[in-house]
């Protein structure tokens, strides 16, 4: 089945961007960026056997509020098409993500490599430790992030998420939310957990998205160095925990993790 490319240009933008929309399962060798303006609709490639399978991604590096706005009806057609319970992981279709920032995987990939190594063979470790190294190798980046089960709930938890990126009122670089497989997860990324003041900013345009879900801050340079639950410093691989919004939600929450240990 033959791609399609579909040409998106504004009345009185002469900034067209052209964008390749693919659907699952579909087999293609790159992604085809705009010249114009440097936004992009597509989708990455991951292997899955010997099938190549599309991963669903809209970028949107450098463009302004305004004209994110004046695309909105196609970022939405695009959310509505890619939401998490339409896409399986037994199909190949591990992540769905937007971007606000530009995404330069093989530069960071380099300084992960580069930071690793320095950090090989270091027996004495601390936050302070990580910080340093993040700073040093320019590996600030962080997300909150929650949980859900598959089905109507992530959907819209997802679109809310979305919805806040693009119009500026979630301050986030990128969200990516997992494809249906066990528990889904939400990840809403900023460019540096160092500054605790973005750190918050982008936890309160979390909530005030209608996000209630208990949250968890994680510095993806964490990752990186296999800072997990089970690291032998006994550093918390969270750095900030989010409380539930409201008291109602603190109480459901009470009541279901009562009932949970009653099971």
């Amino acid at each position: 089945m033959a791609g399609r490319v579909q040409s998106n240009k504004f009345s009185g933008n002469e900034r067209g961007t052209k964008r390749k929309f693919k659907s699952e399962g579909e087999q293609f060798s790159s992604v085809k960026v705009s010249k114009m303006d440097g936004k992009r609709v597509g989708n990455e490639i991951a292997k899955s056997s010997a099938t190549r399978i599309t991963q669903p991604k809209y970028e949107i590096a450098g463009a302004s509020i305004e004209e994110c706005l004046e695309e909105y009806p196609v970022f939405k057609k695009w959310v509505e098409e890619n939401l998490p319970s339409h896409h399986r992981k037994s199909k190949g279709v591990n992540w769905i993500s937007i971007f606000r920032g530009k995404d330069n995987y093989l530069n960071e990939t380099k300084r992960i490599n580069s930071v690793q190594s320095a950090f090989e063979g270091t027996n004495i470790v601390t936050t302070k430790t990580l910080k340093t190294l993040a700073e040093k190798y320019s590996l600030t980046k962080g997300k909150w992030m929650f949980f859900e089960e598959t089905g109507n709930t992530i959907d819209r938890l997802w679109r809310a998420i979305a919805d806040g990126v693009i119009k500026g009122t979630i301050p986030a670089v990128s969200a990516i939310v997992s494809a249906t497989g066990d528990d889904h997860v939400i990840c809403i990324q900023n460019n540096n957990f160092l500054n605790k003041a973005d750190v918050f900013a982008l936890r309160d345009g979390i909530r005030n998205a209608g996000i209630q879900e208990s949250l968890k801050y994680k510095p993806n340079i964490y990752k990186h160095l296999g800072i997990d639950d089970q690291n032998k410093w006994g550093i918390d691989p969270i750095l900030y925990r989010g409380r539930l919004h409201n008291l109602k939600s603190v109480i459901q929450y009470v009541q279901s993790a009562s009932l949970r240990s009653k099971k």
